[in-house]
C-alpha cells in the first residue's frame, strides 16, 4: 500500500524498481570485479608457488637454490596465498 492516488503510487513504485535494477547492476558488476581479481590472485600465488620449489634448476646453480632457500625463510611467499583466500572469502560473502 502506498499513501496517494494510482498515478503517485504508480509512479513510486516505477522509481523503486529502477532503484532496485540499479543497485543490483552495481552489486553485480562488484562481484564480477572481484571475482576477476580472486583469478588475479590465484595466478600470481600459483607463479610464486612455482618459485619456491627447485625443480627445474640446473644441478649446479648453487646461485638460485640459495634464493630459493631465501625466500622460503623470509615468508614473503605465503603472502600471495593469504591474498587468494581474502579474495574467496569476499566472492563467497557476495554470492
Amino acid at each position: 500500500m502506498r499513501p496517494g492516488g494510482y498515478t503517485k503510487a504508480s509512479a513510486q513504485a516505477k522509481m523503486e524498481e529502477e532503484t532496485l535494477k540499479k543497485s543490483y547492476g552495481s552489486a553485480k558488476r562488484e562481484l564480477s570485479r572481484i571475482r576477476e581479481e580472486a583469478v588475479r590472485r590465484k595466478q600470481t600465488a600459483a607463479r610464486a608457488q612455482k618459485k619456491r620449489f627447485k625443480r627445474g634448476l640446473a644441478p649446479k646453480d648453487s646461485d638460485a637454490k640459495t634464493k630459493v632457500d631465501m625466500a622460503q625463510l623470509s615468508g614473503k611467499d605465503g603472502q600471495a596465498g593469504r591474498l587468494v583466500r581474502q579474495m574467496e572469502e569476499r566472492v563467497r560473502t557476495r554470492t
